[in-house]
């Protein structure tokens, strides 16, 4: 066996070698933050498009409706001079000619300036108003008044840049067709107005658009920023394992019918699990004092039972279990006591000295070789008294691991706020399959001895300190233990006067 590694070496030894640490990741304050950002400008984008296109389709609707409007309007006019021709010509007399009726109709009938009525008999002759003759005289209205059309038509024409409706309609008397009726309406005026009532559309559906989804955003951006806070403290509460609560939001809304239900959530799961610290530790203070008396009775028995061997082996067993048990009882305290809130023995501890006394301990436990590893020179704040106690059960267990050749490995890091504390050995190891589940309670390998309680003793101290328990694979060839624990801030000391 080994002495322990004094303090000068441990400082060469970390130098020359670094401590395996199992990294374990904090929560990224960002991460939340971009998350609720990103969820926010999802529905943001989400609703933009519902509501473009129902903006959109609201605008399409509108539009195709203003624009049949101002068609409806151009028809009737069109269709007003014609029912105003075929009116008066159904008082033309007998022998009246179209031509000459036209000539009389044209000369007392209003027509606007700029619009066309014209009468014709296509070939031989055509009669116009007197305000419409530049448009009569257009070719694209010749074309259409060279022949007689069958039925009543309307179409678009674009003459000496002005945008014209041109109706055409036979004129027919006893069924004979005498000639051709023509009236165009100027809508050039219109095409202003439309394009100025589509652009005031636009507008308004953009402004509507952006205001609808700006407040939205703002809205959705509002609400979940109230729920990140809730989880950030729903998740500090539960990673701390503090008795901080999410408190009054100031809302009667569903945030914060939330957030009521789940601090009456958290009185109601620290009410039960205080309940079930209190049990254990009630129930394993009344177990020690009846065991003591039965050890003392069965001790009593076997001194009057003399040399009688089967006496004294059926003494041995007994004492043995109620040993076993009593080891079990003090364990369940211990463990008991890990879980609880409030550290009772939170003092500023020398690793060094701390970890030395821990393998000097060890050495006097079992005749191993032990070796302090690099410890870094560092005075932590954590629970002395817990720590050392989960420690010499990572040493228990290793002890228990391992032969007379074997090595058995305890050293340290620090980073970042947090202590890692690390036991290796050259042992056979824990399998990968078994490491998440030797941490539970009285679960222990068929291949060694034990209460079960010991790694979970560990477990629970680490999550008291606000760390974690990895188990690995050792460069020893064993198994590799890191207890990963916060280092506590110092409360101040009262008697020291404020500054």
């Amino acid at each position: 066996m080994t002495a322990p590694v004094t303090a000068a070496e441990t400082g060469r030894t970390q130098r020359a070698s670094g401590i395996p640490v199992a990294p374990v990741a904090g929560p990224d304050p960002h991460a939340g933050m971009a998350r609720r950002v990103g969820t926010a400008t999802r529905l943001a984008a989400l609703f933009a498009v519902v509501l473009a296109a129902v903006l959109a389709g609201s605008l399409i609707a509108l539009l195709h409706t203003t624009n049949a409007g101002v068609e409806q309007i151009v028809v009737r006019q069109l269709d007003a001079e014609l029912a105003s021709f075929e009116q008066a010509a159904g008082g033309r007399s007998p022998g009246e000619s179209l031509q000459q009726f036209a000539t009389s109709y044209l000369h007392s009938h209003a027509v606007a300036d700029g619009d066309l009525v014209e009468i014709a008999q296509p070939g031989s002759w055509a009669v116009a108003n007197a305000g419409g003759s530049t448009v009569a005289n257009d070719p694209g209205i010749e074309a259409v008044a060279r022949s007689v059309p069958s039925r009543t038509t309307l179409r678009s024409r674009r003459i000496g840049g002005r945008q014209l409706e041109v109706l055409t309609a036979p004129i027919t008397s006893a069924g004979r067709t005498e000639g051709l009726f023509l009236a165009a309406v100027d809508t050039t005026a219109l095409g202003p107005a439309g394009d100025t009532a589509e652009r005031v559309a636009v507008l308004v559906g953009a402004v509507a658009l952006i205001a609808g989804v700006a407040s939205a955003y703002l809205v959705l951006r509002r609400l979940l920023r109230r729920i990140g806070r809730i989880a950030d403290a729903a998740d500090r509460i539960g990673r701390d394992q503090n008795r901080d609560r999410l408190g009054d939001q100031g809302t009667t809304d569903e945030v914060g019918h939330l957030a009521r239900s789940f601090d009456a959530m958290l009185d109601r799961i620290e009410s039960a699990v205080q309940a079930q610290h209190e049990l254990l530790s009630d129930v394993s203070h009344q177990l020690r004092t009846p065991l003591t008396v039965a050890r003392g009775h069965i001790e009593l028995l076997g001194r009057a039972g003399g040399h009688d061997p089967d006496v004294t082996e059926t003494v041995g067993t007994a004492v043995g279990e109620l040993d076993r048990m009593a080891l079990l009882i003090d364990r369940l305290l211990i463990l008991g006591r890990a879980r609880e809130p409030v550290r009772a023995d939170v003092r500023d501890v020398d690793l060094r000295a701390f970890l030395g006394d821990l393998v000097r301990a060890g050495a006097v436990l079992a005749d191993r070789h032990w070796v302090l590893g690099p410890v870094p020179d560092r005075v932590v704040h954590v629970d002395e008294t817990e720590v050392r106690g989960a420690l010499l059960n990572l040493v228990e267990n290793s002890v228990h691991a391992t032969g007379t050749a074997d090595t058995i490995r305890v050293s340290a890091a620090y980073d970042g706020g947090f202590v890692s504390l690390v036991v290796e050995d050259s042992g056979p190891g824990i399998p990968a399959d078994q490491r998440s589940r030797v941490l539970d309670r009285f679960a222990r390998r068929a291949t060694t001895k034990g209460s079960g309680l010991g790694l979970a003793i560990v477990s629970a101290v680490c999550d008291a300190h606000g760390g974690s328990v990895t188990i690995s694979d050792s460069p020893l060839g064993g198994a590799s233990v890191i207890m990963r624990i916060r280092s506590q801030t110092p409360a101040p000391d009262s008697s020291e006067p404020s500054p």
